[in-house]
């Protein structure tokens, strides 16, 4: 993995964001709030043959079980209990899943952690945990539209969604026994649970993605309609795309005058949630085993793609450290000849045109 997105940096590299960004973020946290707080009342339906659903539905361990029991048996079994789900993860490799969050046809790759949680908590506050999480998606739209496997645009690319298992069981079994104190609730399923809580609690990253994606565009002058949703909230949402162009385009000029860090550009450019959009793009802690590790390689090489074509000409004279990084991720992880075994040939053409801007820097590098 890119040690870029493993640690914070060691040493302030300062922060320029446009004047406006405080205004914007409170109106896109507004509008994700609203979203939220929508679905979570009135919970869509989803597909009863949804991964999700037959990923919590397979797990055998009882939800009677008390509460720290439960935890304990559920992880005690979640990684292998992925492998069958055909999950990438530390001790497996997985397969590229079609449609699951982002509608028919997308690649994506569905990676199981068991890192640790506070269970009780979890317990406590099922509503708003979020056991899944969006590394990347191909979407730069600020409609905050659930991933619930429905195409709504016509962008498309790489997915990587980070699951854990055990939070997700955990979550799902407060749900349960909250549905049994409520006779009212009763009747509310499973697909309700996944739609309403799940799905809608992968907005906060969702959208943090987005932002980045349209960053992205931007810089590239990339306009071809393709972010245009063709699927509306039954309420209305503030549009802020054009201010938000505005100052990503002001972004943008202050990186250009900046002194072409990669370090230094991550923390100037504005997150939703987070300090910088660095936080934003941290990895999970995961072993970087070599069944996993080109996986999480793949998840970020959009984001030194940019860095390394926006900080020309001073790529290597000032970022030198993390490329070296980057040739040590590729071998020792052998993920060049892995995207070509193990990913179909869209994700590939994705993919590769990455690779081609690092060979450029590194000519010593091979594709």
């Amino acid at each position: 993995m890119f040690e870029l997105f493993r640690s914070r940096p060691a040493t302030d590299t300062g922060k320029t964001i446009p004047g406006q960004w405080p205004y914007l973020q409170r109106g896109l946290k507004n509008n994700l709030h609203k979203v939220q707080q929508y679905y979570r009342v009135y919970n869509p339906t989803l597909r009863a043959e949804h991964f999700l659903v037959r990923l919590l539905q397979s797990l055998a361990v009882p939800q009677s079980l008390p509460l720290e029991r439960y935890y304990e048996n559920v992880d005690t079994i979640a990684l292998t209990h992925s492998m069958r789900m055909g999950m990438s993860s530390s001790i497996g490799e997985g397969v590229v899943f079609r449609g699951v969050f982002y509608g028919a046809g997308m690649p994506e790759l569905l990676i199981a952690t068991d890192d640790p949680f506070d269970f009780e908590d979890v317990h406590l506050n099922w509503r708003t945990t979020s056991a899944v999480t969006v590394l990347t998606h191909p979407k730069s739209d600020l409609g905050i539209h659930l991933p619930n496997g429905d195409s709504y645009s016509a962008e498309r690319g790489l997915c990587v969604i980070l699951i854990n298992i055990t939070m997700l069981a955990v979550q799902y079994r407060a749900f349960v026994l909250e549905q049994l104190k409520n006779p009212d609730n009763s009747s509310r399923t499973i697909m309700q649970f996944i739609a309403g809580h799940v799905l809608t609690n992968m907005l906060d990253t969702h959208l943090e993605i987005a932002v980045f994606n349209r960053l992205h565009k931007r810089a590239y002058a990339i306009d071809d309609g393709s972010a245009v949703p063709t699927r509306r909230h039954s309420f209305g949402l503030t549009n802020y795309d054009a201010i938000v162009d505005n100052t990503l385009d002001k972004v943008l000029e202050a990186i250009s005058k900046s002194k072409k860090e990669f370090n230094a550009v991550l923390n100037n450019i504005p997150s939703v949630q987070n300090e910088s959009m660095h936080l934003s793009l941290m990895m999970p802690d995961i072993a970087p085993t070599r069944q996993i590790n080109y996986v999480l390689i793949a998840a970020r090489l959009k984001a030194m793609d940019f860095l390394m074509r926006i900080c020309q000409p001073e790529t290597k004279a000032k970022n030198q450290q993390h490329l070296n990084q980057m040739q040590r991720a590729f071998s020792t992880s052998g993920a060049t000849q892995l995207f070509r075994t193990r990913f179909p040939a869209d994700v590939q053409r994705e993919l590769f045109p990455y690779l081609e801007t690092y060979a450029e820097l590194e000519p010593a590098f091979t594709i």
